[in-house]
């Protein structure tokens, strides 16, 4: 609009309204464009942070090796009465993660692990 302000009366500028209106109608479609992207960028925000909830409650099964379970001592009891060792060799005794289980396991950092389940003894 400061534009058109700007042009002396009575000057007549051949193809200036076309121009203007194409002009306007290109930034009403990159608007538009920019809007819709950002909408969908909201909903997959949320669809992965609701995916990241869920999965930080789920449990997380722990293979350990046969030969750690061999160096452990014996422990403390836990509150229903079995030691330490015994569920260690309960998880030990636990079939195996497919190959990309045991992948993600060994490169994931232990913080990272959430919380454990382990089986009934």
């Amino acid at each position: 609009a400061k534009l058109i302000l700007k042009i002396p009366k009575g000057m007549r500028i051949e193809g200036l309204r076309p121009k203007l209106v194409a002009a306007v109608a290109d930034y009403r479609l990159k608007e538009k464009i920019h809007e819709s992207s950002a909408e969908i960028l909201l909903k997959d925000k949320v669809a992965l942070l609701r995916e990241l909830s869920h999965r930080s409650r789920r449990g997380l099964r722990v293979v350990v090796p046969p030969q750690a379970v061999r160096r452990g001592k014996q422990g403390p009891s836990q509150k229903d009465g079995t030691s330490w060792q015994q569920t260690s060799d309960a998880v030990g005794n636990l079939p195996d993660l497919p190959k990309s289980g045991r992948q993600t396991l060994q490169s994931m950092p232990i913080e990272m692990m959430g919380s454990i389940r382990l089986p009934d003894p």
